[in-house]
Formats: structure tokens, C-alpha cells, sequence
């Protein structure tokens, strides 16, 4: 289904690609890819891997997680020096979940890539796991990218939420007690 969002005005392409040439990085951002193109998708990324003659494929996702503390991050992959590194680095391997999409069909196709994953804590875009995963990022590959603003927007975020979630109540409230009287 076609998808979009909308950030500060401006929108935000369903599916980009962002190249670094400096450090040869290639970063792809999906918003939700449409269900069918996952293997077409996968494929595309290790073709412009070969192209590109990128050192490594890193792929992040979030992850659902209940959880109301500090994100966590997990790792999976197949090459054993990447696992040294990445437990290194304070994460742990994902032992139980379910990887969907263009990710799902990658780890299918390169397991030996690196799939790190962030927990998420809504259906909303969390920047608080965003955050994490450039810090995870900036410690796995030194990335050097300053992520406490992201940080500082998902309080933002979160204080602007509770507050239209306490409106949204109290109209609520305000509704069931004018029906009574």
C-alpha cells in the first residue's frame, strides 16, 4: 500500500538511498516497503554492494519490545569475527524474534552481514532506538555522528504525546459526565 510521511513540513521519500563517499557507506531507509518486492529489494542491495565494492553490509531494524527501559540492541550474523566485535561492543545476539521484509530476505541470502537491531517501544518512529542504533553504529563502525538530539527529540516527542493523550482523556471524561447531567 503506498505509504508516506510527513517530517517538518517536508516529505519523506518511502524508500532512499544515501551514499557516503568518503567512508563508501551506503545507508537505505524504508518506510515500509510493499509486500511482494522484498526478494527484487535484496537483491538490488547486493548488487550495489558488489558495485560499490562496499566493505560491509549493515542492516538496522527495530524490534517490538514491552520494555519501558533504555532500548536495547541486538546483533545477528554469521561471521564470527563480527560477532567478537559486535559483543565487544555491548550487544547481544538475538536469540528469539521474527525479522520481516527486505531484512528478512537479506539475512536469507548474506548471513554474514551484520543485522543489528534496536527495540522499539510504539507504532511511532522511536528516536530514542534511532539513537541507539547510531550510537551502536558509531561504536561498531565510528560512525562519529553526535546522536543525543535524537535523544533530546524523542523527549520532545514523548512530552508532546502525553499531552495530547491527557487532552484526549479529559475531553473523554468530559463527554461521559455531560451525557449524566
Amino acid at each position: 500500500p503506498p505509504v508516506i510521511a510527513v517530517h517538518q513540513g517536508k516529505v519523506i521519500e518511502p524508500f532512499s538511498i544515501f551514499h557516503d563517499k568518503t567512508n563508501n557507506l551506503v545507508i537505505l531507509s524504508a518506510l515500509g516497503v510493499m509486500p511482494g518486492v522484498e526478494w527484487e529489494l535484496s537483491e538490488a542491495v547486493l548488487k550495489l554492494y558488489e558495485t560499490l565494492k562496499a566493505k560491509e553490509i549493515i542492516s538496522i531494524e527495530g524490534v517490538e519490545s514491552n520494555s519501558t527501559e533504555e532500548p536495547k540492541t541486538f546483533f545477528l550474523t554469521s561471521d564470527s569475527r563480527k560477532q567478537k566485535k559486535l559483543v565487544g561492543i555491548g550487544l547481544k545476539e538475538l536469540n528469539d524474534g521474527v525479522i520481516l521484509g527486505v531484512s528478512a530476505a537479506l539475512l536469507i541470502k548474506s548471513p554474514e552481514s551484520a543485522y543489528i537491531f534496536a527495540e522499539t517501544h510504539s507504532e511511532l518512529p522511536d528516536s530514542r532506538a534511532a539513537a541507539k542504533i547510531v550510537e551502536t553504529l558509531d561504536k561498531y563502525i565510528g560512525l562519529k555522528v553526535d546522536y543525543k538530539p535524537l535523544i533530546k527529540k524523542a523527549d520532545e516527542f514523548e512530552k508532546k504525546l502525553k499531552e495530547l493523550l491527557g487532552r484526549a482523556m479529559q475531553q473523554q471524561k468530559e463527554k461521559k459526565q455531560s451525557y449524566l447531567g
